[in-house]
Protein backbone atom coordinates (compact mmCIF):
# COMPACT_ATOMS: atom_id res chain seq x y z
CA UNK A 1 0.00 0.00 0.00
CA UNK A 2 1.61 3.31 -1.27
CA UNK A 3 2.67 6.06 1.96
CA UNK A 4 -0.13 8.66 1.87
CA UNK A 5 0.78 12.00 3.40
CA UNK A 6 -1.60 14.22 5.56
CA UNK A 7 -0.61 17.92 5.95
CA UNK A 8 -1.63 18.49 9.50
CA UNK A 9 -2.10 22.22 11.58
CA UNK A 10 -3.16 22.87 15.04
CA UNK A 11 -3.43 25.86 16.58
CA UNK A 12 -2.99 26.37 19.91
CA UNK A 13 -3.84 28.76 22.79
CA UNK A 14 -0.11 28.69 23.69
CA UNK A 15 3.13 27.10 23.10
CA UNK A 16 3.31 25.36 26.45
CA UNK A 17 2.04 21.45 26.67
CA UNK A 18 1.74 21.39 29.99
CA UNK A 19 -0.75 24.49 30.31
CA UNK A 20 -2.11 25.09 26.91
CA UNK A 21 -4.38 23.49 24.62
CA UNK A 22 -5.13 22.41 20.96
CA UNK A 23 -8.31 25.55 19.81
CA UNK A 24 -8.22 24.47 16.05
CA UNK A 25 -6.97 21.69 13.79
CA UNK A 26 -6.95 20.82 10.59
CA UNK A 27 -5.87 17.81 8.18
CA UNK A 28 -5.81 18.04 4.20
CA UNK A 29 -5.35 14.34 2.22
CA UNK A 30 -4.57 15.05 -1.14
CA UNK A 31 -7.93 15.21 -3.59
CA UNK A 32 -10.23 15.98 -0.51
CA UNK A 33 -11.56 18.95 0.87
CA UNK A 34 -9.44 19.46 4.43
CA UNK A 35 -10.79 18.75 7.78
CA UNK A 36 -11.32 21.85 10.05
CA UNK A 37 -12.82 22.23 13.04
CA UNK A 38 -12.45 24.34 16.35
CA UNK A 39 -11.75 22.56 19.28
CA UNK A 40 -12.85 23.26 22.78
CA UNK A 41 -9.89 23.66 24.99
CA UNK A 42 -9.80 21.83 28.40
CA UNK A 43 -9.11 25.07 30.01
CA UNK A 44 -10.65 27.83 27.88
CA UNK A 45 -9.71 30.38 30.54
CA UNK A 46 -5.79 29.48 30.32
CA UNK A 47 -4.69 31.13 27.09
CA UNK A 48 -1.98 33.17 26.22
CA UNK A 49 -2.96 36.45 24.82
CA UNK A 50 -0.24 36.42 22.54
CA UNK A 51 -1.29 33.35 20.98
CA UNK A 52 -4.89 34.34 20.12
CA UNK A 53 -3.57 37.52 18.64
CA UNK A 54 -2.03 35.15 16.24
CA UNK A 55 -4.74 32.96 15.36
CA UNK A 56 -7.27 35.19 15.77
CA UNK A 57 -9.42 33.40 18.72
CA UNK A 58 -11.14 34.90 21.37
CA UNK A 59 -12.34 33.59 24.43
CA UNK A 60 -15.79 33.29 23.33
CA UNK A 61 -15.06 31.20 20.36
CA UNK A 62 -12.91 28.97 22.44
CA UNK A 63 -15.91 28.55 24.86
CA UNK A 64 -18.72 27.79 21.73
CA UNK A 65 -16.17 25.02 20.13
CA UNK A 66 -16.96 21.72 20.07
CA UNK A 67 -15.79 19.33 22.61
CA UNK A 68 -12.50 17.06 21.82
CA UNK A 69 -13.97 14.13 22.38
CA UNK A 70 -16.11 15.08 19.67
CA UNK A 71 -14.01 16.27 17.36
CA UNK A 72 -11.38 13.80 17.70
CA UNK A 73 -14.26 11.00 16.99
CA UNK A 74 -15.56 13.11 13.87
CA UNK A 75 -11.88 13.21 12.43
CA UNK A 76 -11.28 9.86 13.20
CA UNK A 77 -13.92 8.98 10.94
CA UNK A 78 -13.50 11.48 8.52
CA UNK A 79 -9.86 9.83 8.10
CA UNK A 80 -10.88 5.90 8.20
CA UNK A 81 -12.77 6.98 5.37
CA UNK A 82 -10.31 8.30 3.50
CA UNK A 83 -7.80 5.95 4.35
CA UNK A 84 -9.53 3.10 3.65
CA UNK A 85 -6.82 0.98 5.63
CA UNK A 86 -3.71 3.34 4.30
CA UNK A 87 -1.19 4.89 6.78
CA UNK A 88 -1.16 8.71 7.33
CA UNK A 89 2.15 10.49 7.80
CA UNK A 90 1.44 13.41 9.80
CA UNK A 91 3.45 16.44 7.03
CA UNK A 92 3.69 19.98 8.37
CA UNK A 93 5.60 22.77 10.08
CA UNK A 94 6.82 21.71 13.47
CA UNK A 95 4.14 19.01 13.26
CA UNK A 96 6.41 16.58 14.91
CA UNK A 97 7.92 18.40 17.97
CA UNK A 98 4.74 20.99 18.22
CA UNK A 99 1.86 19.58 16.77
CA UNK A 100 1.80 16.06 17.30
CA UNK A 101 2.03 16.50 21.02
CA UNK A 102 -0.59 18.70 21.24
CA UNK A 103 -2.91 16.22 19.42
CA UNK A 104 -1.50 13.32 21.38
CA UNK A 105 -2.86 15.12 24.37
CA UNK A 106 -6.35 16.77 23.02
CA UNK A 107 -7.38 14.21 20.52
CA UNK A 108 -5.89 10.55 21.19
CA UNK A 109 -7.54 8.47 18.98
CA UNK A 110 -6.42 10.86 16.01
CA UNK A 111 -3.17 10.45 17.39
CA UNK A 112 -3.28 6.60 17.61
CA UNK A 113 -4.26 6.63 13.97
CA UNK A 114 -1.48 8.94 12.28
CA UNK A 115 1.86 6.87 12.03
CA UNK A 116 4.50 8.62 13.91
CA UNK A 117 6.67 8.83 10.82
CA UNK A 118 5.86 12.61 10.05
CA UNK A 119 7.72 14.68 7.69
CA UNK A 120 9.01 17.89 9.43
CA UNK A 121 9.75 20.42 6.26
CA UNK A 122 12.07 22.36 7.63
CA UNK A 123 14.20 19.40 7.87
CA UNK A 124 13.54 19.06 4.11
CA UNK A 125 14.47 22.18 3.61
CA UNK A 126 17.64 22.11 5.71
CA UNK A 127 18.50 18.86 3.29
CA UNK A 128 17.97 20.89 0.38
CA UNK A 129 20.07 24.06 1.02
CA UNK A 130 22.76 25.23 -1.84
CA UNK A 131 20.95 23.44 -4.48
CA UNK A 132 19.30 25.46 -6.94
CA UNK A 133 14.92 26.21 -6.86
CA UNK A 134 13.36 23.86 -9.37
CA UNK A 135 10.37 26.17 -10.88
CA UNK A 136 7.72 25.30 -12.53
CA UNK A 137 8.64 25.39 -16.13
CA UNK A 138 11.68 22.96 -15.16
CA UNK A 139 14.38 25.31 -15.32
CA UNK A 140 16.62 25.47 -12.44
CA UNK A 141 16.42 29.12 -10.53
CA UNK A 142 18.85 30.96 -7.94
CA UNK A 143 20.78 28.62 -5.17
CA UNK A 144 19.02 29.01 -1.75
CA UNK A 145 19.24 28.52 1.56
CA UNK A 146 17.36 26.72 3.98
CA UNK A 147 15.00 29.94 4.85
CA UNK A 148 14.68 30.52 0.99
CA UNK A 149 13.35 27.07 0.21
CA UNK A 150 10.87 27.52 2.73
CA UNK A 151 9.56 30.74 1.15
CA UNK A 152 9.59 29.18 -1.95
CA UNK A 153 7.74 26.06 -0.70
CA UNK A 154 4.80 28.66 0.78
CA UNK A 155 4.76 30.57 -2.32
CA UNK A 156 4.23 27.63 -4.22
CA UNK A 157 1.67 26.74 -1.85
CA UNK A 158 0.03 30.05 -1.54
CA UNK A 159 -0.31 29.79 -5.53
CA UNK A 160 -2.11 26.60 -5.18
CA UNK A 161 -4.23 27.79 -2.76
CA UNK A 162 -5.20 31.17 -4.79
CA UNK A 163 -7.94 28.96 -6.50
CA UNK A 164 -9.88 28.25 -3.19
CA UNK A 165 -9.17 31.08 -1.18
CA UNK A 166 -9.66 34.64 -2.13
CA UNK A 167 -6.17 35.52 -0.03
CA UNK A 168 -4.28 33.58 1.80
CA UNK A 169 -5.68 32.66 6.04
CA UNK A 170 -2.00 31.79 7.51
CA UNK A 171 -3.25 30.62 10.86
CA UNK A 172 -6.40 28.78 10.48
CA UNK A 173 -5.74 25.25 10.56
CA UNK A 174 -7.01 23.59 7.67
CA UNK A 175 -4.99 26.17 5.42
CA UNK A 176 -2.09 25.96 6.87
CA UNK A 177 -2.73 21.89 6.34
CA UNK A 178 -3.33 22.62 3.20
CA UNK A 179 -0.42 24.77 2.42
CA UNK A 180 2.15 22.34 4.52
CA UNK A 181 0.28 19.18 1.81
CA UNK A 182 1.32 21.45 -1.10
CA UNK A 183 4.59 22.79 0.52
CA UNK A 184 5.78 19.14 0.89
CA UNK A 185 4.65 18.42 -2.74
CA UNK A 186 7.31 21.10 -3.77
CA UNK A 187 9.92 20.30 -1.73
CA UNK A 188 9.70 16.82 -2.68
CA UNK A 189 9.95 17.48 -5.94
CA UNK A 190 12.61 19.50 -5.57
CA UNK A 191 14.53 16.75 -4.17
CA UNK A 192 13.58 14.27 -6.42
CA UNK A 193 13.75 16.66 -9.22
Amino acid sequence: MADVYAGLDCEMTGTNLDVHDVCQIGVYLNGHDPFVSDVLPSRPHIFDPKALAVNGFTRDRLEAAPSAAFVDAQLLAWLEQRLEGAEAHPVGWGVSYFDMPFVRKALPETWRRLSRRSVELTSVCFVLAGKKEILDTGKAGQTLGWRGWKRASKRFAEERLAEFYDQPRWHDAGYDATAAYYSFEFLKQAVHG
